[in-house]
């Protein structure tokens, strides 16, 4: 019996492994969280790719998006199949750099409430009596270092949306339909660069949907992987 590829996940800033456990777990496949290392999107792709399994199924979500794109663009044939969560793969704009630049600002002085800022817009209202906390508490213990260094990685992201049509494994992509962060239609311009890609829209998430909808995407994501079992199988 061929044993199951791992699922490996790249988190979103300040994002822990925990945030992902009620989501990935009890696919039948091993799970990895690898965070992100110091440094660019580039320099995190790398270093993902030297810790992560010979060969896998990649899942990033948001900031850990951008990372996944650069890594199957740099390696293709390690990944078997891509999951993106709530990204995008459109160059960062001026006015949203300049935003983050005021939030590693603000910081510096009030990390708590950009915190509270940040997960607040990051949930959906339906979710924020619920997860507004931990989500909170979760933000906190990632720390400023991290969360200015992410904000940094992102802010001089990659823009890959001319090389989508390189991915050639299969991808599901998954959006919040309430997401206030990053722009849904960044995910419809995914799947519809990328050749065998699906789209999933979880209309009452925010920007967490493995957080906020755990069950659904879960749902959803155990449906591609037996999809990609089936044409693993066929083409073998």
């Amino acid at each position: 019996m061929t044993t199951p590829l791992a699922l490996v996940a790249v988190p979103g800033i300040l994002e822990d492994e925990a945030s992902w456990a009620g989501a990935v777990e009890g696919l039948g496949h091993p799970v990895r969280v690898i965070a992100n290392q110091d440094g660019d999107i580039s320099a995190m792709a790398a270093s993902l790719l030297e810790r992560a399994p010979p060969r896998f199924i990649l899942l990033g979500h948001s900031l850990g998006g951008y990372v996944a794109l650069q890594a199957v663009l740099a390696a293709p044939e390690r990944i078997a199949g891509l999951v993106l969560v709530t990204t995008s793969a459109r160059a960062e704009t001026e006015t949203a750099r300049q935003a983050r630049a005021d939030l590693i600002a603000r910081g510096r002085t009030d990390f708590p409430g950009v915190v509270s800022r940040l997960a607040r817009a990051a949930l959906a209202p339906a979710h924020r009596a619920a997860l507004t906390l931990p989500v909170e508490a979760m933000m906190l213990a990632g720390g400023f270092e991290r969360f200015m260094g992410e904000q940094l990685a992102a802010a001089t992201r990659p823009a890959p949306a001319a090389q989508l049509p390189e991915i050639a494994c299969p991808v599901l992509v998954i959006s919040g339909g309430q997401d206030a962060v990053i722009d849904p239609a960044a995910s419809d311009e995914l799947a519809a660069g990328i050749a065998q890609a699906r789209l999933v829209r979880i209309e009452a998430s925010g920007h967490m949907p493995h957080l906020e909808a755990r069950e659904t995407f879960r749902a959803a994501l155990a449906d591609w992987l037996q999809g990609l079992a089936v044409k693993a199988s066929n083409s073998a």
